[in-house]
Parts: structure tokens; C-alpha cells; sequence
């Protein structure tokens, strides 16, 4: 079995910090046209909101697994 994509360290790494930071990085890495504003706030208001990266370790399954919603919802 693999192992789910740890999107927490990507998320890092980019220094994403917010909702709308997490969903616009994976818009542009991801797609070919730019999301649709409507999109683009559905998606933010899924992920909800985020606690401070400091915190994001010790909450990395909750985080990643919302990250990875958005991710398919792309």
C-alpha cells in the first residue's frame, strides 16, 4: 500500500500560511487555466480555516487530510 501524500510538507516548504494561499499554490501548480472566482471561494471555505503553521505538526493527519480534499476537488 502507498503511503498518502504528505501535503503538509509541500505546504511548508511553499510558505503557505492560509486557506486561500494552499488552494491558489495548488491552482497554479496543478492547472492549466486559472480557477473560477466561485471555485476558488468554494475551495477556500472547504479547507476552512488553518491553525498557525507552528501548530501544524501536531495536527498534520486532520491538516493533510483536508489539503488532500482540495486536491481531488481540483
Amino acid at each position: 500500500m502507498v503511503a498518502p501524500a504528505d501535503l503538509i510538507a509541500w505546504a511548508q516548504t511553499s510558505g503557505t500560511a492560509d486557506p486561500a494561499e494552499a488552494v491558489d499554490y495548488l491552482a497554479r501548480a496543478l492547472l492549466c487555466v486559472p480557477l473560477s472566482e466561485p471555485k476558488r471561494q468554494a475551495l477556500i471555505a472547504h479547507l476552512g480555516q488553518l491553525p498557525p503553521p507552528e501548530q501544524w505538526a501536531e495536527k498534520r493527519d486532520e491538516i493533510n487530510a483536508r489539503l488532500r480534499d482540495v486536491l481531488v476537488a481540483l
